[in-house]
């Protein structure tokens, strides 16, 4: 488990779940809203930002954390494991309040002077993130059966997927 992609719904977690398995994995971590922007939510040019997410998946490991729908393949065909965070939107909504007030300053998942922010845009969004990205999982999953996906629902699923990477762990040293 070297290459591991991270996405789904907006405020489920993803990134403070992907610092923490940075650290508990030793693998380099890369957020992709830190690479999609440049400064106060600019939008990079999109070839460019291919090219970045490029780059990353051809490392020798790496865990990459984000959306970026239109690109899920480039991710998700290099991959050895691929979780979609699906919470509960309403829970999610919550989350994204809070971490307006109580952002983890240690997650730098956010290019500079990109301070969090809630509009109806993100909102609308979060709302309709699973059903939009419902067909492409379909089709990924078809197309490169040998990558692990897991879909996580709560934070029980992200329990046991921890659980599970330490008895890997623990497999490997005997």
């Amino acid at each position: 488990m070297k290459k591991i992609m991270i996405f789904g719904i907006p405020g489920s977690g993803k990134s403070t779940f992907s610092a923490l398995l940075a650290v508990l994995l030793h693998i380099p971590l890369y957020h992709l809203d830190r690479y999609f922007y440049t400064q106060r939510w600019k939008e990079r040019a999109y070839n460019e930002f291919l090219a970045i997410q490029e780059s990353f998946v051809e490392k020798e490991s790496w865990i990459i954390d984000g959306n970026a729908t239109r690109s899920l393949e480039i991710r998700f065909k290099k991959a050895d494991v691929v979780l979609y965070f699906r919470f509960n939107r309403l829970l999610c909504l919550w989350r994204i309040f809070k971490r307006r007030v109580f952002k983890d300053p240690q997650i730098l998942d956010r290019a500079e002077e990109c301070n969090e922010q809630i509009h109806l845009k993100l909102i609308s969004y979060l709302w309709g993130f699973n059903k939009r990205v419902q067909k492409p999982i379909l089709e990924l999953r078809k197309k490169y059966p040998h990558v692990q996906f897991y879909e996580l629902r709560k934070d029980k699923d992200i329990q046991k997927f921890l659980q599970t990477i330490g008895h890997l762990k623990c497999q490997k040293s005997k």
